[in-house]
């Protein structure tokens, strides 16, 4: 339940509300996504991906990704560890590559090698992943664009290093290179920055470090050209609800407010008569129960001092619990497209409680 105390009562968010038909098929559509038990007496087995049933394994663990938060592998760095310590050998990633490229597989990039090969080195190295923030300072302040990792071999640093200086003095020198355009101009801005004049004197460390910058200019630019969209690390998601904004802006989780009253109740509702007490009203239902039990309460919590004065309204205006939904998702002025992905990210939250809670009503 959303507490419709955000605003005071307004007679004519009747002008958009949802049908209550329209809500049930939300909520049932929802609930679809709810693990299926009721409250457990025995152990049984249940399968929590029971609503991508219809879908290839690794389409309904991606699915099951996106809609719940969780991870269905293990981290990049983890599989990196395993390799390192050979529980993953290389004949195996050289294999599911070769799969996976087919016809490609042994096509040369420039100088580097197959794809194969350069696939292959992309997954044995680690790869780092920041904010652009923290990338632009250790561009700035570290030695990224100066020196080569040491993990780096020395003989592929070397030809590295020999090729791009070969290149640059044969092509670049005189600034009378055909090459592409914004390749030239990058080539020539970096050639003055480290000193036309001398650059036939120029150190080892200069032409690492004029090598490096230059091919962090070309990986931008094939980012860019590719038409990829920018990483985001898939433990960074979107604000889908209040208490996600809120804990953005905030650094305080107001689930853990909201639950704290909540899981007690609910586990109570859900007792099958095993505790001492019974909770009272048990039988009128989850709303109204929570409303019998509430509305005369004496919190000491700051955010719970509306809390009764909101129930007794409830209570006194007859509002049902489908009638508080929609006054609810109205309050929060949500577009009409946005407010089924609200119940489904809300029911969520707590997704066992509601799943027996579901079950309970429906079974």
């Amino acid at each position: 339940m959303i507490s419709s105390t955000l605003e005071p009562h307004h007679p004519d968010l009747d002008s958009s509300c949802v049908e209550t038909e329209q809500l049930k098929v939300w909520v049932e559509h929802a609930a679809h996504y709810l693990p299926s038990q009721g409250p457990i007496e025995v152990f049984v087995h249940h399968n929590t991906l029971h609503a991508f049933e219809d879908l290839p394994f690794c389409d309904a663990v991606l699915q099951a990704m996106s809609l719940y938060g969780h991870h269905p592998y293990l981290t990049e760095n983890r599989y990196r560890e395993e390799f390192h310590r050979d529980r993953i050998q290389k004949k195996d990633l050289a294999a599911i590559i070769n799969a996976d490229l087919k016809d490609q597989a042994g096509q040369g990039i420039g100088n580097l090698g197959s794809r194969v090969d350069l696939r292959l080195a992309m997954l044995e190295s680690r790869l780092h992943v920041g904010p652009p923030e923290e990338v632009h300072w250790l561009l700035s302040e570290g030695d990224a664009l100066r020196k080569f990792r040491e993990e780096v071999p020395a003989s592929a640093r070397l030809r590295l290093v020999e090729d791009t200086r070969r290149i640059v003095l044969r092509d670049y020198q005189n600034g009378s290179s055909n090459s592409d355009p914004q390749l030239r101009e990058a080539v020539g801005f970096l050639i003055d920055e480290f000193g036309r004049r001398t650059m036939t004197r120029w150190t080892e460390s200069q032409w690492e470090g004029f090598t490096l910058q230059l091919l962090w200019q070309v990986c931008r630019w094939g980012v860019e050209k590719s038409g990829s969209k920018t990483f985001v690390s898939s433990a960074v998601h979107k604000p889908t609800r209040i208490r996600d904004l809120l804990l953005k802006l905030t650094g305080e989780d107001p689930d853990k407010l909201v639950h704290s009253i909540l899981i007690p109740f609910t586990a109570a509702f859900l007792d099958q008569g095993y505790a001492q007490w019974s909770l009272p009203d048990r039988s009128q239902g989850f709303y109204q129960a929570f409303i019998n039990l509430f509305k005369s309460a004496r919190p000491i919590e700051s955010w719970q001092r509306g809390l009764a004065a909101e129930l007794k309204r409830l209570e006194t205006e007859e509002i049902d619990v489908w009638t508080c939904i929609d006054e609810s998702l109205s309050l929060l002025g949500l577009p009409e497209q946005q407010k089924e992905h609200l119940l489904q990210r809300t029911l969520l939250a707590l997704p066992g409680w509601a799943g027996m809670i579901w079950q309970m009503e429906t079974n």
